[in-house]
């Protein structure tokens, strides 16, 4: 996921949390923009890897956990890089290739490209109390772990300015949330939808697939 579309949306930060890092390419090209600290988070043993190679900017900080909505340890769906070559589409969440698939794609049907592994798991909230700091902006591609992660803000939400998110209008992944659950949910904390990247074409296609969005939180802008 990319988020510079965002940043002439996004004034001066002075925290950012990334969660779903991949690669921390993105959390570095974060920290360079706004000259920021970074906090990013990953816990996929095979995004880690490539995390660390790139791990080269001392304003971002890795963090080796899943973010989720209890602290300690929790179950992983990791894709199994020998059956599907695209360990960015791991999930807490297993994935259905019937879901909003036509019968003719190639991955439609498709099974047992996951393999559960157990990672550490954090809070945000917690996160936030032991560093005695609070995000500016959020940025987050969890493949449809977006309510998960908002969630284990707690409170501490309401003083986030920024959230930038991957959604589609469909859910992909069993037990995953769509983007009109997200919407609703960042609508009652206070937020304001901003802008998105989604493509011209797609505007009014009921079954746009997935594409990123920015929300603002006026009360502390």
């Amino acid at each position: 996921m990319n988020y510079t579309w965002s940043f002439p949306y996004i004034k001066d930060l002075k925290v950012a949390f990334e969660v779903g890092s991949r690669d921390l390419l993105d959390a570095n090209e974060i920290a360079d923009k706004y000259n920021c600290k970074v906090y990013s988070f990953e816990c996929n043993p095979d995004c880690i890897r490539e995390c660390l190679k790139n791990n080269t900017d001392s304003r971002v900080t890795l963090i080796q956990k899943a973010v989720c909505e209890k602290d300690g340890k929790i179950s992983f769906m990791a894709f199994d890089l020998n059956k599907y070559n695209n360990m960015g589409a791991s999930s807490i969440y297993e994935i259905d290739f019937t879901a909003n698939r036509p019968y003719y794609d190639p991955d439609y049907g498709r099974k047992d490209v996951q393999k559960t592994v157990e990672v550490s798991s954090c809070r945000l909230d917690t996160f936030c109390n032991e560093q005695t700091e609070i995000p500016d902006a959020i940025f987050m591609d969890v493949q449809e772990a977006e309510l998960v992660v908002l969630k284990s803000m707690g409170e501490l939400l309401k003083k986030v300015k920024y959230i930038v998110f991957e959604a589609s209008n469909t859910s992909t992944y069993k037990g995953g949330c769509c983007y009109n659950e997200i919407d609703s949910f960042l609508k009652e904390k206070g937020f304001t939808y901003r802008s998105d990247n989604m493509p011209e074409s797609q505007k009014n296609n009921f079954n746009w697939g997935f594409c990123d969005f920015l929300y603002i939180n006026k009360d502390v802008l």
